[in-house]
């Protein structure tokens, strides 16, 4: 059995669609919502990953020995103008 790392990130779409309204947006469901309803979708689909990912991340899992990293792009501290 080989050691596995895993990086994977959660932030397809959130900023470009809720916050931005990009017209181009593939996830048409958070167009209309706001920044908060966008943040919180990303909270809720953030933790979705986390807790499907618990055991194959945790010190016993098949990732324990190299680790997991999750992350994100969609929010941040952006420059003003963003």
């Amino acid at each position: 059995k080989g050691e596995v790392a895993l990086l994977t990130q959660v932030s397809a779409w959130y900023i470009y669609c809720s916050v931005k309204a990009m017209e181009w947006c593939p996830r048409k469901d958070l167009l209309s919502k706001t920044d908060e309803v966008g943040l919180d979708n990303f909270v809720s689909d953030m933790m979705t990953v986390v807790a499907r990912l618990e055991r194959f991340c945790a010190p016993d899992g098949r990732a324990g020995i190299r680790g997991c990293v999750v992350g994100t792009t969609s929010w941040q501290d952006p420059p003003p103008g963003r």
